[in-house]
């Protein structure tokens, strides 16, 4: 998913605060990567294009892997983490994580965009309970934008230590919360969000 993801957040967002949001390299409105590039430097990148010298980031799922490199690679940069249900660069996925998008992935092989969209918003780690709404809206979306199924990130480099063998020893890390991936809820607040979108923010003055 890309900066659509944010949607239904993004007016009361706005009306606090000042907002940035892009989409990663190959999701969305964004080109796929054609060379090696580092995903915590175009991060750095977009908030100087702004002017924005330091701010909150939010992270959900594997931009919740970006918000960690990016604050270990650039803790001056970062005001507070708010993680969503974030992966951890280095630690290993469990069997049944690989399996389940394996399967979720098969009608991908065949060519079929729709049979994977219909997959992935039936996955109940993606949206909890009966949300028939939001199923509805992960469907037409990976549907619609196909490419945000096809993101393998080979050409992305990630640091070296990874972030699961580093967070341990790091220093002078802002307070960072983390909670489940279904706490859509709790995000209305926040000034910066990073999905496979990524958000910028800094609070009105």
């Amino acid at each position: 998913m890309h900066s659509i993801t944010w949607d239904d957040v993004w007016a009361p967002v706005c009306s606090r605060y000042h907002v940035l949001r892009y989409d990663r390299r190959g999701y969305g409105r964004s080109e796929p990567a054609k060379t090696p590039f580092v995903g915590e430097d175009d991060l750095s990148k977009v908030m100087r294009r702004v002017h924005v010298d330091r701010a909150m980031i939010v992270g959900n799922s594997s931009g919740g892997g970006l918000a960690l490199d990016f604050v270990l690679a650039h803790p001056e940069m970062v005001e507070a983490l708010f993680l969503i249900g974030p992966v951890v660069h280095g630690m290993p996925s469990t069997d049944y994580f690989n399996e389940r998008g394996s399967q979720n992935t098969v009608p991908l092989a065949h060519g079929d965009v729709k049979g994977t969209a219909e997959n992935w918003s039936r996955d109940r780690f993606l949206i909890a309970g009966d949300d028939q709404r939001a199923r509805k809206k992960v469907d037409d979306v990976l549907t619609e934008n196909p490419q945000n199924l096809r993101v393998a990130g080979e050409l992305e480099i990630r640091p070296s230590p990874p972030a699961v063998l580093r967070l341990s020893s790091a220093r002078g890390l802002p307070h960072s919360c983390a909670f489940s991936a279904n706490s859509w809820e709790r995000i209305t607040s926040l000034s910066l969000s990073i999905s496979n979108t990524l958000q910028v923010a800094s609070s009105q003055g």
